[in-house]
């Protein structure tokens, strides 16, 4: 559906509205006109396709969700994948949506899939940013794109946060074992890391000036939001070492802790097959059995319990087997 249009003019707003036939019709009536789009129906594609010459390639990708980040040239009009992130800290999920950009000299075409990926504060963002918008219609792609990356900066916050209370968790003998909640933070992570990752190249080219219909005094700024991305990748590339290490630490120490538990298990096993054995053997309904008919018998044989039983403890506990 359509979301909203602004038409700029010397970098001011001089017109808007919420009909895609007043869009089209106000299109030509400033420097350039920003349509907003979310899960827009067919028939309002086919519109902007006619009206705008996108290209069918990039038209068709637009429609489905599920794309990579990317950049895609086609004369004067560009098509950019863009991946919002939300990090859940609850859950510890990240929800990642998508932007895509049609831009052309004339015109700024954003496409939204999913809630994670609102573009109110890019307006608001160009409404008090004039200088900005006076670069032309590349100054929307930029704040959108700036915005996005600025997004990560939470998400990377708060997988540190979580992967801070793994590693105090895995040496903590009062938790249960993390791992299925690292097992399901990596995978968070490879996520994460595959949307910041694809994104790299698009900016680069954006900010080098290698798209066609940018203004040369946007590349500074294209230049700042590829910094920034490129540190959230670096900042991330280190959370799977991190998480691999805590899994094996993990898993050592479940190891560790079943190897105490078994020694507990044949210590005490040991201990308790000393009484059997001699109330098993002195049990037996035999008459030659030694000390069978001496009065102190019995009471010789629970001391013989008790003492080897007492001397096998006090070696194992001394062997830190108990």
């Amino acid at each position: 559906m359509l979301l909203g249009w602004h038409v700029y003019d010397d970098g001011e707003e001089v017109d808007s509205g919420t009909s895609l036939a007043e869009a089209l019709a106000a299109r030509h009536d400033g420097d350039f006109v920003w349509i907003r789009m979310g899960e827009p129906r067919p028939n309002e594609v086919r519109q902007l396709t006619v009206a705008f010459g996108l290209p069918e390639l990039a038209v068709e990708d637009a429609m489905q969700a599920h794309q990579r980040p990317k950049l895609e040239r086609y004369g004067d009009t560009s098509f950019v994948v863009l991946k919002p992130a939300l990090y859940d800290d609850e859950s510890e999920s990240i929800s990642l949506g998508e932007v895509h950009v049609f831009h052309g000299p004339d015109f700024v075409i954003s496409i939204r899939h999913g809630d994670s990926a609102p573009l109110d504060d890019v307006k608001r963002r160009l409404d008090v940013g004039r200088e900005i918008c006076e670069l032309g219609s590349a100054a929307v792609l930029y704040t959108i794109a700036d915005q996005i990356v600025d997004a990560y900066v939470p998400v990377v916050r708060g997988l540190e946060r979580d992967i801070e209370q793994i590693e105090r968790e895995v040496f903590d003998v009062d938790v249960q074992a993390p791992t299925e909640r690292i097992y399901a933070l990596i995978r968070e992570v490879l996520e994460f890391q595959r949307a910041t990752a694809s994104l790299l190249l698009p900016l680069e080219d954006l900010a080098n000036g290698r798209v066609a219909g940018i203004e040369p005094g946007l590349s500074p700024y294209f230049r700042d939001v590829a910094d920034h991305a490129r540190l959230v990748h670096e900042r991330t590339s280190g959370f799977r070492e991190l998480l691999d290490g805590a899994l094996q630490a993990n898993v050592a120490l479940i190891g560790l802790q079943e190897n105490r538990d078994q020694r507990k298990i044949s210590s005490w096993a040991a201990i308790a097959l000393v009484p059997t054995i001699i109330g098993g053997i002195w049990g037996m309904n035999v008459d030659a059995l030694p000390l069978q008919h001496w009065f102190l018998g019995f009471p010789f044989l629970l001391v013989l319990m008790v003492s080897v039983s007492g001397y096998l403890y006090w070696r194992l506990h001394r062997n830190d087997w108990l």
